[in-house]
């Protein structure tokens, strides 16, 4: 009888033991441990891709990378060019009023007679610049003032125009054009070119005593195709101090010629063969011919 409840005793124990192994099981944690996260660099990435190219494959990969190379450089080195050839077009004054005469001859073929005759108050003037544009006016013989608007990058050109006593302000006309094509066509060089008229050194009306106490000029002129060098004699040479740029040089009815140049300080002035005599110039300080008489200086005039 003690033997049969000692062995139920055991057989309890053992039950519960079991019992408390069991929720123990339950209760320990069986969830895997999180992988850590692996972040891969793309070029490193592309480099472990490309280790496992074939040669063949790797050698056309590196070939598309020097022919993108190639092209970038070459777009580049176009621009460059680009930029400097524009730069190095850029339209002058010179030329801009030249062009611009030329232009108004072909639409007119009996202006340059009516100028050379004198009967007509007829002029193109540079009425401004800049950096960007030029502004050439032209007064026509019927006192229209024409104004031609030149980009001076481009060459293209917009053309107003005011009457006075007809038209209340200036305005804008359906006229344009490209200013190159006269440019072009204009003989500009030619048109430039100091005529024989003005061969020769000229030296100025004015006297004034030299360093050797004797009477001399007080300064002397050389024409060249396009500046009015200014200067002094020494021991018989002619001796450079400074030069104007000539805008424009034209041919008088009498064979002499007419001068237009401006000063470093921006001063407008005209040289023109006195009548009669072509070895004497005569000094205006405008380039407007209706202005002539009040702009005359005997002291600046030239001869030789």
């Amino acid at each position: 009888m003690k033997r049969t409840k000692m062995i139920k005793m055991m057989f309890f124990v053992m039950l519960f033991a079991m019992a408390a192994y069991g929720c123990g099981a339950a209760g320990q944690d069986t969830t895997p441990e999180t992988a850590d996260t692996v972040t891969v660099d793309a070029d490193e990435s592309a480099t472990d891709d490309a280790d496992t190219l074939s040669p063949e494959a790797q050698d056309q990969q590196g070939e598309q990378e020097e022919k993108k190379e190639q092209e970038e450089q070459a777009q580049q080195g176009e621009t460059a060019q680009q930029e400097e050839q524009v730069q190095q077009e850029q339209i002058d004054d010179a030329s801009a009023l030249d062009a611009i005469r030329n232009y108004c001859y072909e639409q007119n073929p009996d202006l340059k007679e009516m100028e050379a005759s004198g009967e007509y108050t007829i002029f193109w003037d540079i009425e401004s610049s800049d950096e960007k544009q030029i502004v050439v006016l032209f007064r026509s013989y019927t006192a229209a003032q024409i104004r031609y608007y030149i980009d001076r990058a481009s060459g293209d050109t917009y053309v107003t125009e005011f009457v006075p006593g007809i038209t209340e302000e200036e305005e804008k006309t359906e006229e344009s054009f490209q200013i190159r094509d006269y440019i072009a066509s204009s003989g500009a060089g030619e048109e430039n070119k100091a005529p024989d008229a003005l061969d020769g050194t000229w030296k100025s009306a004015s006297i004034v005593e030299n360093e050797e106490g004797m009477a001399d000029a007080l300064f002397y002129v050389q024409f060249t195709e396009k500046e009015i060098s200014y200067g002094h004699m020494k021991d018989g040479v002619f001796t450079l101090d400074h030069a104007d740029p000539i805008t424009l040089i034209t041919a008088t009815p009498d064979g002499g010629s007419c001068v237009q140049a401006r000063s470093q300080s921006g001063t407008e002035y005209t040289y023109r063969t006195a009548e009669g005599d072509n070895n004497v110039m005569e000094y205006y300080e405008t380039w407007k011919e209706e202005e002539f008489p009040d702009k005359y200086s005997a002291g600046a005039s030239i001869s030789r």
